[in-house]
């Protein structure tokens, strides 16, 4: 006796995971030989899209930006910056930057904020 098919595809599965998705409809709960494994590419930064950022130096005369928007190109990875306060005022970049802190704060972050983390970070107090 074979293997049943499932929803039409080739792939085999043994017995026990067959019964265990008839009963349950999950897919398989352990591999099996027979079987390709279904892992999910794991995404980077999974919580971009609405996030808020602070940009240490003006850009285009303004601070405060949200990420709207995200594009995977190869191995790289592009966030769409708004202007809080300026829905014309928007750019693409490298979202790997927004973790380099002498350019990029996360959340909106006051100039009295800025100006402390500036002197913590230069010693100078």
């Amino acid at each position: 006796m074979g293997y049943p098919r499932i929803s039409g595809r080739n792939y085999l599965v043994c017995a026990w995971c067959w019964i265990n998705v008839e009963r349950f409809r999950l897919f398989f709960p352990h591999p099996s030989p027979f079987t390709p494994l279904m892992a999910k590419k794991k995404q980077k930064f999974p919580y971009l899209v609405g996030s808020k950022w602070t940009a240490q130096q003006k850009i285009d005369g303004w601070r405060h930006f949200v990420v709207v928007n995200r594009k995977n190109q190869g191995k790289w990875l592009f966030a769409e910056m708004v202007a809080a306060c300026d829905p014309n005022v928007r750019f693409w970049l490298n979202a790997t930057l927004l973790k380099d802190r002498s350019q990029w704060q996360a959340g909106w972050q006051s100039l009295k904020d800025i100006a402390e983390l500036n002197e913590l970070a230069t010693g100078e107090f």
